[in-house]
């Protein structure tokens, strides 16, 4: 069974009604957007009213709107393909905080004698901490532990959208590729879909090719939906001001970035 994890909010979703158990990783996402959209219209209903003129409201709201409007057609996507994405997900405790700080280690040895810090520890993917961690150990580090997690099986699929995201090598090789896309988000959508039709066309099985694609895409759209920074000041506001940048910023900056992953999903996927 999985349960709605504190990391996902900072903590601001202990009050949630409905935070499981739940019994597949479809019906947990299916919940998780649902209490997103709740969170989006609370944050919404707290923020524009303190906007200085009629017209500064009218634009914040237009834009929470447009958020809402995403997240909306997100859970129409998850909706849509729960029974794929459950079927191809395969589920563990994971970390979610998984590096070299967080490891005992006797350098005598080279043995592992604990792993501390389970604070945002959670029921996820299995894959999450070997495509996901190890965040301070370079690059070429990480490269290495992803391939060898996905040659064992971790992810089904052989961990392919893992490595759909583009790593610094090949932002490198791209020198303008920052001023063509979002910051925050993987800019090589193009190579996910031509990833996720390869695979299509290679025979795999199809049911479980959209589970693992939507699975993987669910994880990346909703972490750039709610960041935790706002998750943080609905929780503790005094603790936790908003963001330096004011409310339309922030608000107009998530916009472009959910729009932009949303659309890297293969149109194959999307609902109308």
């Amino acid at each position: 069974d999985i349960v709605l994890a504190e990391f996902f909010d900072f903590g601001c979703n202990v009050s949630w009604p409905h935070r499981g158990p739940f019994h597949d990783i479809g019906e947990y996402w299916r919940e998780f957007l649902r209490m997103r959209l709740v969170q989006l219209a609370e944050l919404r209903d707290r923020l524009v009213p303190l906007e200085a003129t009629e017209d500064d409201r009218l634009t914040l709201s237009r834009a929470f709107q447009e958020l809402m409007g995403l997240a909306s057609a997100i859970a129409a996507v998850a909706q849509h393909h729960a029974d794929d994405v459950a079927r191809s997900s395969r589920v563990a405790i994971t970390h979610y905080d998984f590096c070299g700080r967080n490891l005992l280690v006797d350098h005598a040895t080279g043995t592992i004698n604990a792993v501390v810090d389970w604070e945002w520890g959670a029921v996820l993917n299995a894959s999450h901490d070997w495509f996901e961690g190890f965040d301070d150990v370079g690059e070429d580090c990480r490269r290495a532990i992803r391939e060898v997690a996905a040659a064992q099986g971790v992810l089904p699929g052989d961990g392919v959208f893992w490595f759909a995201r583009a790593d610094d090598s090949e932002k490198e090789s791209d020198p303008d590729a920052a001023n063509k896309h979002p910051p925050g988000v993987s800019y090589n959508r193009e190579r996910m879909a031509d990833l996720f039709h390869s695979k299509a066309d290679s025979g795999d099985d199809a049911r479980r090719l959209r589970g693992e694609t939507v699975a993987y895409w669910l994880f990346r759209v909703c972490d750039e939906l709610f960041p935790w920074t706002l998750s943080a000041h609905m929780h503790d506001p005094v603790a936790f001001p908003f963001p330096e940048e004011g409310p339309l910023r922030v608000v107009s900056s998530l916009v472009r970035q959910c729009r932009a992953v949303y659309e890297s999903l293969p149109v194959e996927l999307h609902v109308e």
